[in-house]
């Protein structure tokens, strides 16, 4: 770990990035003071061909462990296993409860149980309420709802000691989503009006320049395309929105 010289004043805020920065999966942050410590997100990555025998690897956790007296809450953006599926890992050695949308609440109780860790029954999952104020310590926070692949995503506004900090999560712009609900923008105005000292944005094919389009504009461009074709079209489509499945075989049949 690399050490520094400069102290920290009394109403110091620190951001620790655990994982999932320069990466795909991991997701894990610290947001910390002197006496007050939240957790968000703790996710695992998927390994790579090129390492068989390995299922998931999971953030290097020692900071936490290290401090753990002083974690106040895990909070959870949404509920996908790169942002939820290290807390079975997690919880075996924090006493804090866990706050997360009802969606990814209900996902974090059924890892915590197929983990079959120990205490993992004990663990208090909590379901948050949109836009309403939390206290951990000497943070308040709430939760936002973004659009996402998955229903119930969220960014987290942390209103610390040293200003406001927006870690956006996993976001898209879709304004018709196939499940769940549009960003509230409306939310997020207001927190900018309130004011963000320090944005925490995903970036993930942020190079890309191309337009990608919702499931649905996808989906109303089928019939010209059965009606320009002569022959039978199979396609593969991945849907991250359908709960249960990883996917759906579409055929599209021209006359």
């Amino acid at each position: 770990m690399l050490q520094n010289d400069f102290e920290y004043g009394e109403s110091s805020v620190r951001i620790i990035p655990l994982g999932g920065l320069g990466e795909v999966g991991m997701n894990m942050m610290v947001v910390e003071t002197d006496d007050d410590m939240l957790v968000i997100d703790c996710g695992v990555q998927f390994p790579e061909y090129n390492t068989p025998g390995i299922e998931r690897v999971i953030p290097n956790m020692e900071y936490v462990r290290k401090h753990r007296e002083r974690v106040r809450a895990v909070l959870v953006t949404h509920g996908h296993l790169d942002h939820i599926g290290g807390l079975p890992h997690l919880m075996r050695f924090v006493d804090a409860p866990i706050y997360a949308p009802r969606l990814a609440a209900e996902m974090i109780r059924r890892e915590l149980k197929k983990s079959g860790g120990r205490n993992m029954a004990n663990v208090q999952v909590n379901s948050v309420r949109l836009e309403r104020d939390y206290r951990f310590g000497e943070f308040n926070v709430q939760w936002i709802g973004v659009c996402h692949s998955i229903p119930d995503s969220c960014s987290i506004y942390l209103d610390t000691p040293q200003g406001g900090i927006l870690h956006s999560g996993d976001f898209k712009f879709d304004n018709e989503p196939m499940l769940g609900l549009p960003t509230d923008y409306q939310a997020l105005s207001e927190i900018g009006q309130r004011g963000v000292r320090l944005l925490l944005s995903d970036s993930t094919n942020a190079e890309d320049e191309d337009l990608a389009f919702g499931p649905y504009r996808c989906g109303r461009a089928l019939p010209s395309n059965r009606r320009s074709k002569r022959t039978s079209d199979h396609r593969q489509f991945f849907d991250p929105d359908r709960p249960g499945s990883d996917g759906r075989r579409c055929r599209v049949r021209a006359r």
